[in-house]
């Protein structure tokens, strides 16, 4: 027969995480990827009215301040409507952070970008580059956020939940790249390890859900 809902989620999860370990060898075995100069340089490239200011706002939203705040914010809301299972979900989500901390303290030494033939650089480029906090926090959040929705029995609702966190995900990816604070495979990593994050919190929210 057909697999099941859960079984789907643990194929994506495995190859999820199959991808993140092989970026994440990568980046403990070179200092960039091979693709990481070339493809900064284009991203670095793009312009149009307004942009500067919109991945700015982006990157507040998914900054420590707009993430913790947002964070907090959902977590009391899903905990004053008595939906458990998601507060307990949301509750945990700090540990995502602490894995970040201790994949860049531990295992890769990268540091962001700075080098003089791109546009912009990173302001602080000692600090650790893989994996991009910001984008690894906004896939958690959001990522979790798309997941949760589809409880929503509005479907128009439903959809512009999940479009609207597709799109803050995406923003926050391009603009961590454009604004030269990671490199493209430091975004990548982030992206995936976010997804195996927000897909196993998702899991806890399933599972606790009739408690």
């Amino acid at each position: 027969g057909r697999p099941t809902l859960a079984v789907k989620r643990l194929h994506v999860a495995v190859a999820l995480s199959i991808f993140f370990a092989i970026v994440l060898l990568d980046a403990m075995l070179r200092p960039l990827a091979g693709f990481d100069l070339p493809v900064i340089t284009r991203v670095q490239a793009v312009d149009f009215p307004g942009l500067e200011s919109y991945l700015a706002r982006v990157s507040d939203l998914t900054g420590s301040v707009g993430a913790v705040a947002l964070w907090a914010l959902a977590t009391v809301a899903f905990a004053t409507r008595r939906i458990w299972s998601a507060a307990l979900a949301m509750f945990l989500m700090p540990i995502g952070g602490v894995i970040n901390t201790l994949i860049g303290t531990l295992l890769v030494e990268r540091t962001r970008p700075h080098m003089a033939q791109l546009q912009r650089t990173s302001l602080n480029f000692e600090e650790r580059s893989f994996p991009s906090g910001h984008v690894e926090g906004a896939v958690l959040f959001y990522g979790l956020i798309f997941l949760l929705a589809r409880r929503i029995e509005n479907r128009a609702l439903r959809l512009a939940v999940q479009l609207g966190s597709v799109a803050i995900v995406a923003s926050a990816s391009f603009g961590r790249i454009w604004q030269g604070a990671h490199w493209p495979s430091d975004v990548i990593g982030a992206l995936l390890l976010g997804g195996v994050l927000a897909i196993a919190l998702d899991e806890v929210a399933r599972r606790t859900q009739s408690l």
